[in-house]
């Protein structure tokens, strides 16, 4: 699967205003089951979740020249999560931002690490530390979606 979810508490509007920050026009989509095919086809799909609001996206997404920049503008008041999972490279992202700084990240890439900076989430310490900075077995998408429900309380996977 190749996918980016973005999510933040109490941000209604961030799949209008990731949106609205992208040269090219995105048509955004709320929908609540069977995603995936939608973000195949490079639309942003909205979902919500009690306090939690979250948008999809394909993987292409993260590599425009904008992308880091777009989600600073869209923490600056605001917390915000992104989860990227990349198949094709055995790629796996995620970063958390506060106030318009990038305050966490961590990527593998075949099973290597090639980033981690910042403090630990609580979710990594629920966890137990599976983003550690030296080669180990491929943490995996499905750690990945733990992380995010540790986080939310939310299981993403029930809408692909």
């Amino acid at each position: 699967m190749d996918i980016v979810i973005l999510f933040a508490p109490n941000f209604p509007e961030l799949a209008e205003q990731f949106a609205s920050l992208n040269a090219q026009k995105l048509t955004v989509i709320e929908q609540d089951h069977d995603i995936y095919p939608l973000v195949e086809k490079h639309k942003l799909v909205s979902v919500s979740y009690e306090t939690w609001d979250f948008v999809c996206m394909n993987i292409e997404s993260c590599f425009d020249d904008n992308f880091a920049q777009n989600l600073k503008k869209l923490s600056k008041n605001q917390e915000l999560y992104m989860f990227a999972v990349n198949d094709s490279v055995n790629g796996l992202w995620f970063e958390q931002y506060k106030n318009g700084q990038l305050s966490r990240h961590w990527m593998e890439v075949d099973l290597e690490i090639e980033g981690n900076m910042g403090e630990y989430l609580p979710a990594e310490h629920a966890l137990n530390y599976p983003f550690i900075d030296e080669p180990y077995e491929d943490v995996g998408q499905e750690l990945f979606y733990e992380m995010i429900f540790e986080i939310t309380g939310f299981d993403i996977t029930e809408t692909f």
